[in-house]
């Protein structure tokens, strides 16, 4: 997965239990969910943080969803 900045990873993939255990390694905080189809799953530790902001593919988010 692509590093945006030092703390800012984007990914075009869900997480599922699986890969949130590997994920956590990074110790995330925030994870920001922009997928329509399904919310992400995780198992503990938990995001401090989590937003689901269902977004349909090939569409811009509107003003008010950012």
């Amino acid at each position: 997965m692509p590093w945006i900045t030092e703390h800012v990873m984007i990914a075009g993939a869900g997480i599922s239990h699986e890969t949130w255990q590997e994920l956590r390694q990074y110790n995330f905080e925030a994870v920001v969910n922009m997928r329509a189809e399904y919310q992400d799953t995780f198992i503990a530790p938990l995001p401090k943080a989590y937003l689901w902001i269902p977004i349909e593919d090939h569409t811009n988010p509107l003003p008010e969803q950012l």
